[in-house]
């Protein structure tokens, strides 16, 4: 307690300062700056009366606590303060500010050790840090959904296929006809569609379409389903040179699920190259014509991954046309990846070709290394029309008459 009046005396009468009075009583340079600054704030008048004595002196700095009960000062929100720890901020700081908005609150030992005391309560929880795109968590809902045949009236459930991001949580799902293999890998395919890529790693759970014998550390997986994921996770198809024959109706996504596999092979460090077939073959014709050809056959020659979209909407080929298209084969045949989508089944392919022998020759270095992925479903651009609101039919009032277009083709038509 005379320590405290010494203090002051130096610092008041003697003009020091902090340092120097911390060195010569002996004690931390903070606790001097805390009995000036409790002085200052305290009302008193150096120099004190002498009739004050030491203990009388530190009890008008250091008041006592204001005698709350515990129940009636205000309790924290301890997951805020858990929160506001995680992103960098210190328990004196929060303290500080429970202070400032709280002055009959509890003091900074009873604060840690309620935080403490609260974290031990809490449940044990394995955090995991997801990056963007990294991981797809696959797997089956335990509840099905009721589906009725509107022809027979049966009721059958359906199982929901669901895949999530890791790291932004976006969510697919789909409902299919059971979890056989079949809907299983064909859900992962739409979902690579939706999603716009593939991710490097998927993890599913221990069911039978995707791992036939479970294990913490060497899981047996399903050989279609580890085909699929090593296939297209880290792109093995291109670098074994296979390609990949995209077949369904029109406006399920062939496109869409050919571009995102081309993207994937971009970021692996592969190039990839789009094109529509019959545009492809008319820009040959034009190469020809202006010297060009050879140096555009070798471009795409060299090409990692090339994507030849609307194969065989365009029955009518010519005879050149049909032996560019078996050069360009030929040149990548085991040397590099091709993509195609056609609405046609494969088994159609040849005589949509034309010429039975050039069809032969061009299938036989086309489809045998390749593998064929079967999108079913129904149109994309007519699920969106739905969504919108668009009729999906031209109705009577916006569909002109025979008559109408009879007469607007002869005012075309008719000299001036």
């Amino acid at each position: 307690m005379r320590m405290i009046r010494e203090v002051l005396r130096l610092k008041l009468d003697c003009g020091l300062s902090d340092r120097q009075i911390a060195k010569t009583a002996g004690i931390a340079r903070s606790s001097v700056g805390e009995y000036i600054q409790r002085f200052r704030e305290s009302g008193l008048v150096w120099p004190v009366s002498a009739v004050l004595s030491d203990w009388e002196l530190k009890a008008c700095l250091f008041p006592p606590p204001p005698a709350v009960p515990r129940a009636q000062r205000p309790v924290l929100d301890w997951p805020t303060v858990h929160t506001e720890m995680r992103q960098g901020v210190t328990l004196m700081l929060l303290w500080q500010e429970y202070k400032a908005a709280n002055p009959d609150g509890f003091q900074y030992s009873w604060f840690c050790d309620a935080y403490q005391a609260w974290r031990q309560r809490r449940d044990l929880v394995m955090r995991q840090t997801h990056r963007a795109g990294e991981k797809l968590f696959v797997d089956f809902c335990g509840q099905t959904v009721p589906i009725t045949d509107p022809k027979t009236g049966e009721i059958r459930p359906a199982q929901i296929f669901v895949a999530v991001l890791g790291a932004s949580s976006y969510t697919y799902a789909e409902a299919v006809e059971s979890q056989g293999l079949a809907d299983w890998i064909g859900a992962h395919v739409r979902a690579f569609q939706c999603l716009g890529g593939a991710p490097e790693v998927l993890v599913p759970d221990n069911l039978k379409a995707g791992v036939t014998k479970p294990c913490r550390y060497e899981p047996d997986v399903q050989s279609t389903y580890r085909a699929l994921i090593q296939q297209l996770a880290d792109c093995r198809w291109v670098k074994e040179h296979l390609n990949i024959l995209i077949t369904g109706p029109t406006g399920v996504g062939k496109s869409f699920l050919a571009c995102a596999l081309a993207q994937k092979a971009c970021r692996q460090g592969y190039t990839a190259f789009y094109q529509r077939l019959p545009r492809l073959l008319t820009e040959l014709e034009i190469a020809r014509g202006d010297g060009r050809y050879s140096r555009l056959m070798r471009q795409l020659a060299r090409i990692d991954v090339l994507v030849l979209d609307d194969w065989g909407l365009d029955t009518s080929l010519t005879d050149r046309q049909r032996r560019d298209l078996l050069e360009i084969l030929d040149d990548r045949y085991a040397n590099r990846a091709t993509m195609v989508t056609n609405q046609l089944p494969v088994e159609h392919w040849h005589d949509a070709l034309g010429d039975p022998t050039l069809a032969e020759a061009i299938l036989d270095r086309l489809v045998h290394n390749a593998y064929r992925l079967k999108l079913k479903g129904k149109s994309m651009r007519k699920n969106l029309a739905e969504e919108l609101g668009l009729p999906s039919k031209p109705t009577e009032s916006n569909t002109p008459s025979e008559t109408e277009m009879a007469k607007t083709l002869t005012a075309k038509t008719s000299p001036e």
